[in-house]
């Protein structure tokens, strides 16, 4: 019995072309943990400012007039930094390394005179003619 020779290389080049497609397969994988972490920490600071935003401006109104005007309010998440011009409410969120900022229109405390379309039409008239 004869032995033939027609493998050339042997093991090298199997070995080498495993080791360059698991590098490549690592690579690519921990791309994509990265880019996943990265996204799922933006869209948790994402929310944590617009809630501290919602919370504060609840309690917007419950403040002192002169505290109404400029300020800073400390959540145990980050900080709202507020400043009020006119009818505007600037609010800046920060969480972390982030900063979102949103502006609020504030609203005007006048009354309403309408009435309502659900009174029928002669107690309507009847209150036009007492005014």
């Amino acid at each position: 019995m004869e032995r033939t020779n027609t493998h050339y290389g042997g093991i090298l080049m199997t070995t080498i072309f495993t080791l360059g497609l698991m590098s490549l397969l690592l690579v690519f994988l921990l791309g994509n943990y990265r880019s996943v972490s990265e996204f799922s920490l933006r869209t948790r600071r994402f929310y944590e400012m617009k809630i501290m935003t919602q919370l504060f401006l609840a309690d917007y109104p419950k403040l002192s007039e002169q505290d109404q005007q400029k300020g800073e309010v400390h959540y145990n998440v980050g900080t709202i930094s507020y400043q009020r011009k006119d009818t505007d409410l600037f609010i800046t969120a920060f969480s972390g390394k982030y900063k979102q900022t949103h502006t609020e229109k504030l609203q005007t405390n006048k009354t309403d005179t309408s009435t309502s379309d659900t009174e029928n039409k002669s107690t309507r008239l009847e209150k036009e003619k007492q005014e």
